[in-house]
């Protein structure tokens, strides 16, 4: 049986041309955001998917890649927000936490990211 090359479902594939264009798009958002004072963010493409279906459950775990490693149950990130970094890192209205080292929920940040949604 031959089997055929494709790019699975909620992937992307630039080719030279394409991402070079992607690129200079991304680029100007950055620079764009730096001048307006948001500062960058980057956040793992993998999480728990107990942390990822907390919320979301029956739909969203159809929509997810899942698969384990070990005893770990993992999913590649599916969703364009932040919440599980804010969580990790103590992001808060809260003075106090802000004050232990986590990250004040006022200050302007913004992230590009990879997401993955098998639909």
């Amino acid at each position: 049986m031959k089997v055929q090359p494709r790019t699975l479902s909620g992937f992307m594939e630039l080719l030279p041309q394409q991402q070079v264009m992607m690129e200079r798009v991304m680029e100007t958002m950055r620079s764009t955001y730096a001048l307006y004072g948001f500062t960058p963010l980057d956040t793992p493409i993998i999480e728990s998917s107990e942390v990822l279906l907390a919320k979301g459950g029956g739909e969203t775990e159809k929509q997810i890649y899942r698969f384990t490693k070990g005893d770990s149950d993992l999913s590649l990130r599916f969703q364009v927000d932040n919440v599980a970094t804010w969580a990790r890192n103590g992001r808060s209205w809260d003075p106090e936490a802000t004050r232990m080292g986590g990250i004040p929920v006022k200050t302007p940040s913004t992230y590009t990211m990879s997401i993955f949604l098998n639909l």
